[in-house]
């Protein structure tokens, strides 16, 4: 989540350049809504995943951060801004649901 999103802006930036202002406002949402309801959602699944397995809470999040890979590349390699910003919201709806117990 850091290190992407150091890189995040300037990269929409230079894709986008007409959609900077949208861009900041759109982050910020991505980052409060899927940020949020990942590391929720993802505490959830690995609570009910470790009653039949108690590695589930390691595997929730690491394939939750292998699917963000796909999703992330996408969101860099858009032609509309749109569709970069909810290929963007995925990666973070699934790269956040780490699990802290």
């Amino acid at each position: 989540g850091f290190g992407i999103n150091a890189w995040a802006a300037p990269l929409f930036r230079a894709n986008f350049l007409d959609q900077q202002s949208e861009f900041a406002a759109i982050n910020a949402l991505i980052i409060l809504i899927g940020g949020c309801s990942s590391s929720l959602l993802g505490g959830i699944l690995a609570d009910r995943l470790s009653n039949w397995d108690s590695r589930a809470r390691l595997w929730v999040p690491a394939v939750g951060c292998f699917v963000a890979i796909p999703l992330f590349s996408a969101a860099c390699f858009a032609t509309s801004f749109q569709s970069a910003m909810a290929l963007y919201f995925l990666h973070f709806f699934v790269a956040e649901c780490w699990y802290m117990h």
